[in-house]
């Protein structure tokens, strides 16, 4: 479950978004899209069945938040944040969704697969931005 915190900001931030609320709205659709193909599921069958549009919204999400830090649109105030997801009904949808699908025979293990490409891309992403701002605050 790693992952839902960098998730729940995507949706909080935001298909090419320029400002803060294009990156929420943007993270909302494809938030409200995963959670549509997450309920569908019944059994582990049907989640073998749409791992492969499960890691397309992975893949979306991800190229969504390398974009909004690229443009140095950041989550902001913690507070705000923390409020902002509070009222983010989608987010609380998608972590039941994600309970009730890691609670299916092998759930945990094929989530944890089909997201794993987008994951990775994304701290290698954060990895060379911090790298970045480390040189910098050397000159």
């Amino acid at each position: 479950m790693r992952w839902i915190g960098g998730l729940l900001g995507l949706v909080l931030l935001g298909c090419s978004p320029s400002s803060k609320e294009d990156f929420r709205q943007e993270g909302q659709r494809l938030c409200k899209g995963l959670v549509k193909e997450l309920s569908a599921i019944e059994t582990s069958d049907d989640l073998v069945k749409s791992a492969p549009e499960i890691k397309k919204y992975f893949e979306k999400m991800v190229d969504v938040m390398i974009e909004a830090r690229k443009l140095g649109i950041e989550n902001g105030d913690e507070e705000e944040t923390l409020r902002q997801m509070e009222d983010n009904s989608y987010s609380e949808w998608l972590c039941f969704e994600l309970r009730r699908i890691y609670s299916l025979e092998k759930g945990r293990e094929t989530i944890e697969k089909v997201q794993r490409e987008a994951m990775l891309r994304l701290d290698a992403y954060a990895r060379t931005k911090e790298k970045q701002q480390q040189h910098l605050r050397k000159q």
